[in-house]
């Protein structure tokens, strides 16, 4: 589902209880992601997981790697291009293989990309018969948070490659906490922001606001260009 543009009118998006956000370390020899040497290769392919480990593990070789967790899963084990991937804890779960993971990396220290963890469903307000359906399936608070996320990335003119991340949460208040950062492809720069909030379009909208004035749009707007 695109997140960076708004459903069509008249539809509606609901989101089922949300998975872990972190994502993990897999790596055959079993070590942690600080454990290995210069020059180690370790696979992943989204632009925010690639300015993170720039900036945290810069003596790593970070290697583009495509497909989906198997063949993810299977490039680490052959070592023929890479020694290591890291990739969403979620995936690893949802094909069974997360006994795998050698690592779970905080989400303090790795941020998640936008939407990490969620499903979503979409169907339209007036199908009462499918919303019925869909109803024993939702959660309130992972729906509130989505909200918050999408709102955040349509309002950066983001995409599913663009060098975003962040995590929204509903606490025990009612209230939502959404953190975000936005990076330079290299890591060279790294803007960040916290808002707190009861609408979760408020919290996006200012979220989103904060990056904007510490120059995200001309950091996205580079990354583009690279």
């Amino acid at each position: 589902m695109p997140g960076d543009s708004p459903e069509p009118e008249g539809m509606m998006c609901l989101h089922p209880r949300r998975d872990d956000v972190r994502d993990v370390l897999v790596d055959p020899g079993g070590r942690r992601l600080d454990d290995p040497p210069a020059g180690t290769r370790v696979g992943t392919s989204a632009p925010h997981r690639i300015a993170q480990l720039t900036v945290s593990q810069p003596h790593l070789a970070l290697i583009p790697v495509r497909g989906n967790a198997d063949t993810r899963l299977a490039l680490a084990r052959t070592g023929e291009t890479v020694d290591a991937v890291v990739l969403a804890g979620a995936g690893l779960r949802r094909i069974g293989r997360e006994a795998e993971a050698t690592e779970v990396l905080d989400a303090h220290r790795m941020m998640p990309g936008l939407g990490a963890g969620q499903l979503a469903m979409q169907t339209w307000e007036s199908d009462e018969a499918t919303r019925a359906v869909l109803a024993p399936l939702v959660d309130a608070d992972a729906t509130r948070a989505a909200v918050a996320e999408r709102t955040l990335l349509r309002a950066l003119a983001g995409h599913c490659h663009a060098p975003i991340a962040g995590h929204a949460a509903v606490g025990a208040s009612g209230e939502v906490r959404l953190a975000a950062r936005v990076y330079a492809p290299d890591g060279s720069v790294v803007l960040g922001a916290e808002r707190v909030g009861g609408l979760p379009e408020e919290v996006g909208r200012a979220a989103a606001e904060d990056l904007i004035s510490q120059g995200a749009n001309e950091v996205l707007a580079a990354s583009r260009r690279t």
